[in-house]
């Protein structure tokens, strides 16, 4: 029975990911601690350390599904170590005797943090196709409406025309910058560990071993980088892969955002898919809320609020504190599949919206001109001055406003305006489509640049 959302046999659609709950479930932690081992084992084999044949037997106990996990969680209790009662089981599970020399010089969070690291580059690998595909269905969009000019929005209010193309674009080059980080901080995220108790592995050396070795090997087998140094208390690494999680999740709620002010019936210019069946409201049967930016937008709220307890994490004493250790087990799952959620979701959102070029069009004439005002002022600020045609756009602006008359008219019937401008001048310089610089232009920039990270 789940009793937080993330686990929710009832809820856990609304906020997590099926993937990512499965990279992050019991199990696959279990699968991970296992591999550590046989990794281990392999490495310490080569150097002769553990006898021949450790690793494969360790390796053929390795499925989650041959452990007792009531057994597991009651023993952990007991002894209140984690990972103690497992090794217990495989050392009776292991052929020949050989499960006596598995976690041979490591520690527990060797294992744990590394088995944590290899959960985290799963998640990336399918952060890494999620944010492709979201590009790649932006720069899509972009392209279909690249000449669908809607208003530009400056403090929630009309200021200049655009292009939802040119949304949809900047969309996708925030989104590109969150694939570049996290292509860039994988080998320094992406790191494994075997130190021992107090970072020197002295139990190897000791014996006239390599630890070091060992470890390079290790992390080699993992597929992780080789850290230079220990790092059980120093959580640089770990606190910015949860800050790239909240980078991407304010710029994915940022966008819901921008979306969902779009999408009110005042604006109608876009609307979340909304098929038959689906229900807006319990007592309100005509509802067609935009809830899935709602609740993307909740859960990047949390994320935000996790990322915290990874800067927490940081402050912590000496070569290992205990503290850091349950902060880590706690969040990290969470963020990861929250955020993860958050992706998955963006992506549905994107790939479904439905666009209103004709409401754009509408909303356009809302404001009877205004949208333009700023061409009128270059255009008559090169024949009079810039201030001084400020001074005058502002008064017919004001004048436009107040009389509910379209700018245009306003404009028409101004001597100070008319002196300089025929009224086919004066209609052209008021067309929004005169007046979208270098919109198209920013839709071709960004499929150049944010294209050319997608893989071919």
């Amino acid at each position: 029975m789940g009793c937080s959302m993330v686990d929710s046999e009832l809820m856990r659609a609304w906020c997590s990911s099926e993937r990512a709950r499965e990279i992050w479930c019991d199990e696959n932690m279990i699968r991970n601690w296992i591999k550590y081992w046989v990794a281990l084992a392999q490495a310490e084999e080569e150097q002769g350390i553990v006898p021949k044949g450790t690793a494969e037997a360790i390796r053929e106990v390795s499925d989650p599904k041959l452990y007792d996990f009531n057994l597991l969680r009651q023993q952990m209790e007991e002894t209140t170590h984690p990972c103690i009662p497992l090794i217990w089981q495989i050392e009776k599970k292991a052929k020949n005797g050989l499960g006596k020399w598995v976690h041979w010089g490591a520690t527990l969070q060797d294992m744990s943090d590394t088995a944590f690291i290899m959960s985290m580059k799963e998640t990336a690998e399918y952060h890494e196709e999620l944010l492709e595909k979201l590009i790649a269905r932006l720069l899509e969009r972009a392209e279909e409406e690249k000449k669908s000019v809607m208003a530009g929005r400056t403090h929630m209010m009309h200021a200049i025309p655009m292009t939802m193309g040119m949304k949809f674009a900047i969309y996708a080059d925030e989104m590109s910058r969150c694939l570049i980080r996290l292509r860039e901080s994988k080998s320094r995220i992406l790191k494994g560990m075997f130190v021992g108790g107090g970072g020197t592995v002295a139990s190897l050396y000791a014996e006239g071993f390599d630890g070091r070795a060992v470890e390079k090997r290790l992390c080699e087998l993992l597929g992780l980088s080789v850290p230079t140094a220990p790092w059980p208390s120093a959580r640089d690494h770990m606190t910015e892969w949860a800050y790239n999680l909240s980078i991407m999740c304010g710029s994915i709620g940022r966008m819901c955002g921008d979306l969902q002010l779009l999408h009110k019936q005042e604006v109608g210019e876009v609307e979340e898919d909304f098929p038959r069946g689906r229900i807006g409201s319990s007592t309100l049967p005509h509802k067609r809320n935009p809830d899935t930016y709602e609740n993307i937008w909740g859960m990047c709220w949390v994320v935000e609020a996790l990322s915290s307890v990874a800067w927490s994490s940081m402050h912590v004493f000496h070569e290992r504190d205990t503290s850091t250790m349950m902060a880590d087990w706690y969040y990290t799952p969470l963020i990861n599949i929250t955020a993860t959620y958050c992706l998955e979701t963006f992506n549905w959102c994107i790939d479904t919206v439905h666009i209103y070029r004709d409401r754009m069009v509408k909303n356009i004439d809302s404001s009877l001109g205004a949208l333009n005002a700023e061409h009128m002022l270059i255009a008559l600020g090169r024949k009079i001055g810039r201030m001084d045609a400020h001074h005058i756009i502002y008064e017919d602006a004001m004048d436009s406003y107040e009389q509910k008359r379209h700018l245009t008219d306003i404009f028409l019937q101004d001597t100070r305006v008319t002196a300089h401008f025929s009224e086919k001048e004066i209609r052209e310089i008021m067309d929004p489509m005169h007046y979208i610089g270098r919109a198209e232009g920013i839709v071709d920039c960004v499929k150049k640049s944010a294209g050319s990270l997608l893989k071919k």
